[in-house]
């Protein structure tokens, strides 16, 4: 049995070159109306992990620049980022041999925590519903890490593993359901999907999904939606699922391609519009399923026909805009942020990032 771990918390107000905080001059926030090119700023901050530089980038969204970046302490490889309801903490999971999950104040924009999750590798995770748990999947371990968690004074501790038989390499996504208290956990590596009771593991379910990969709880809806496929498949859809008992109720291949191996990857749903977008990963499309209508309509992100064959790597919403926020992997070149109006499925504009290799993505307000 693991022992009870307390977290060695970090002195906020640590000078910023300590941390390798960098900030950019010249980047405020302005009031209303549009940039121009569409962006209305509604005082988004856009957090992106900075996978091989052990970093996370802050972008302004209505300025379409980089506003900083974070070093995370110690070498990581950041795929995963949460925000906190509220939006004053990020949590960003290293998903490297280490066992750390960082904690980022996004008033001061500076690691304000640091968790030993008892974890190997850790990767995706979800808050439960009053958010004062949080729970990090751990393929190397074939679990799941219960933290839990005090933000008012950055208080953070180990509590449990849930044994949920999820294996690796990967685990991309998680989704807790506060009515019945389960988990979902998308198992790519073993074409498996399953449900676990959160906190004791004591029930486990599952069902075979090929390449099942990202998943989101509709609340509305009472479903869960699930992206599958990939390159090497025939069947690449987002599936809707019903929450109690996995059995599948509908199915979307949204949209018109000029292949049909192109493999459906993150999955989000934009509190503004209630509808479901899911990244289409191999043609830089993102997907919209209505949940009421099962109506579905895709979304051109890309700069033009030269972009095809380029990888989405993440979604994001904003809290309170129709604002959606897309990392486009450009295949060889500088990796992009997009941004689009999820209402309108309108290409809004692009924020270039420096190099190639960001993975994970989150939304929160200018703390």
């Amino acid at each position: 049995m693991r022992s009870k771990l307390i977290v060695s918390l970090l002195i906020l107000g640590i000078a910023a070159s300590i941390l390798g905080i960098m900030f950019v001059v010249g980047c405020g926030t302005v009031s209303s109306s549009s940039n121009g090119g569409g962006v209305v700023d509604y005082g988004d901050r856009v957090y992106v992990a900075d996978y091989q530089n052990s970093k996370v980038l802050i972008l302004n969204p209505y300025f379409l620049t980089l506003e900083g970046s974070i070093e995370l302490p110690g070498y990581s490889s950041p795929k995963h980022v949460l925000a906190h309801p509220g939006g004053k903490r990020i949590f960003v999971s290293s998903n490297d041999v280490t066992s750390e999950v960082y904690v980022i104040n996004t008033e001061t924009n500076t690691v304000c925590a640091i968790i030993d999750s008892n974890c190997s590798t850790p990767q995706a995770m979800v808050f439960n519903a009053t958010a004062t748990k949080l729970f990090v999947a751990c393929p190397g371990h074939s679990d799941v890490a219960i933290i839990d968690i005090d933000t008012s004074t950055d208080t953070y501790s180990f509590d449990q593993p849930i044994n949920s038989t999820v294996s690796g390499p990967y685990v991309a996504g998680m989704a807790y359901n506060p009515s019945n208290n389960k988990l979902y956990i998308p198992n790519t590596a073993n074409n498996r999907f399953l449900m676990v009771t959160a906190e004791s593991g004591s029930s486990i379910d599952e069902i075979g999904i090929y390449m099942a990969y990202d998943v989101v709880y509709h609340p509305s809806t009472e479903s869960v939606y699930l992206s599958a496929g990939g390159s090497s498949s025939t069947l690449n859809w987002v599936v809707s699922l019903e929450a109690s008992t996995l059995t599948i109720v509908a199915s979307w291949e949204p949209g018109s391609y000029p292949d049909e191996d192109s493999g459906f990857r993150n999955i989000a749903i934009s509190p503004v519009t209630g509808s479901v977008y899911a990244g289409n990963h191999d043609w830089s499309i993102v997907d919209l399923v209505n949940p009421v209508t099962g109506a579905s309509e895709p979304i051109n992100v890309n700069d033009g026909a030269s972009d095809y064959m380029h990888l989405l790597n993440g979604i994001a919403f904003s809290p309170d805009s129709a604002n959606g926020y897309v990392i486009h992997d450009e295949s060889g070149g500088a990796d992009k942020v997009i941004i689009f109006n999820a209402a309108t499925r309108a290409r809004l504009g692009a924020i270039t990032l420096p190099a190639s290799g960001y993975y994970g993505i989150a939304c929160v307000k200018k703390q």
